[in-house]
């Protein structure tokens, strides 16, 4: 998160994403969702990187599905993180504003879903933190019953 471009603060991504979190636990149920930035209100107050790393290689290891949002093109440790969800065996679902933005191999990621060692992975898109709920009803929702282990 630490990542973010000029035109995207970490005070708006952190308002889109709280917003992504209550929507998927008080709308559709799914209690456990975990965001790193919950409690996290201003880049001023991030922990230890080694804690962050700890906790977060923790929350990808029990998650069901890994659910990333990038509203734009920026450098930030949700890449690593996806990578390694990858690399376990979740499913990935990302949220982008513009596939021009994804790196290249989300595109061979979406071509090789469930095959070749690639878990399952898809890309949407959403125009804007008005369409979040769209995008969350109809992409990330649906995604998430397909591959959550019942429960």
């Amino acid at each position: 998160m630490s990542g973010r471009s000029e035109s995207f603060s970490y005070e708006e991504s952190r308002r889109e994403i709280l917003e992504v979190m209550r929507r998927l636990r008080e709308t559709h149920g799914i209690a456990r969702a975990y965001y790193a930035g919950e409690a996290i209100e201003t880049t001023d107050a991030f922990s230890d990187q080694s804690l962050a790393l700890e906790r977060d290689i923790a929350a990808i290891r029990s998650c069901s599905v890994f659910l990333m949002l990038y509203p734009e093109r920026i450098v930030s440790s949700a890449l690593v993180e996806i990578g390694y969800a990858m690399a376990v065996g979740k499913p990935c679902i990302v949220l982008a504003r513009d596939r021009t933005d994804l790196p290249f191999l989300f595109g061979e990621a979406e071509m090789l879903s469930g095959r070749a060692g690639v878990p399952p992975f898809a890309v949407r898109l959403y125009a804007s933190g008005d369409d979040l709920p769209r995008a969350i009803d109809e992409d990330v929702v649906p995604f998430y019953r397909k591959h959550a282990p019942a429960s």
